[in-house]
């Protein structure tokens, strides 16, 4: 599994699609895709909300990011993730 960051930009039909069961609807969408959400937060500044979720794969991520903005008119960019344990493991066997 791998950790994804999904970040999200509201379009104008997205606003008035602010509910608990859109939230509800997303991590079905990605369970749907073998996949687990773990958190959904609302942000300030260039992107209006981040979902962290793990994915089997990079094939996964771009399934759930169209399905979503589909479904929501939310537009998503996924971005892999890698804790910082791992990365360390990584760069310090270079």
């Amino acid at each position: 599994m791998t950790t994804f960051f999904f970040f999200g930009t509201y379009t104008d039909d997205a606003i008035d699609g602010i509910n608990a069961k859109r939230t509800k609807l997303a991590a079905q969408t990605i369970q749907g895709f073998g996949g687990t959400l773990h958190s959904v937060h609302a942000l300030l500044g260039s992107h209006d909300i981040v979902m962290i979720a793990d994915l089997p794969g990079v094939a996964e991520a771009m399934q759930v990011s169209i399905t979503l903005h589909r479904r929501t008119k939310i537009r998503f960019s996924s971005h892999p993730a890698l804790p910082v344990a791992d990365f360390d493991k990584l760069a310090s066997d270079l």
